[in-house]
Order: structure tokens, then C-alpha cells, then sequence
């Protein structure tokens, strides 16, 4: 099967647990033992939820955001 058919195959919440969420866990990984401060976030709505995201945000190694990340962070949760 290929990659567009399997995409068809499932809605964007089992995409994003089964092909997204691993390689996040990777990224969040690499990020915390390096201190790299990121910011993510995915809109996966499904039928039962239109808003439905994934976020993520994590600190450098002294435990800072930068502002860029605090002020992203305060629309991370707003509907669009």
C-alpha cells in the first residue's frame, strides 16, 4: 500500500499516533538531553473533535522558554 493510500486509510488522529507521535518522542528526546528549547504543535481534528491538537513545548537546559515559545504558548489552545 502506499503512502497517500495508507494516509486515506486512516483519519489524521491514528496518523498522528502511529507515524507523527514516535518521531516526536525522538525529537522531545534529542531536545531535552541537548537543552534545545522547541515548541510544536498539530491540529488533528477528528469527527467527535474539531480541535483536536497535539502540543508540546519544552524548556532549554536552565529550564527557560524563549519569549518567542511563551507568547506561542498562550495561542496553543485557542480555536482557530
Amino acid at each position: 500500500m502506499k503512502n497517500t493510500e495508507t494516509a486515506q486509510a486512516l483519519n489524521k488522529e491514528q496518523i498522528h499516533d502511529t507515524l507523527i507521535a514516535p518521531l516526536m518522542g525522538q525529537v522531545l528526546g534529542i531536545c531535552e538531553k541537548h537543552g534545545i528549547a522547541m515548541i510544536a504543535q498539530f491540529a488533528i481534528p477528528t469527527p467527535d473533535d474539531a480541535d483536536l491538537v497535539s502540543s508540546s513545548m519544552l524548556p532549554d537546559e536552565s529550564g527557560n522558554n524563549p519569549y518567542r515559545h511563551l507568547v506561542a504558548s498562550h495561542f496553543l489552545d485557542m480555536p482557530d
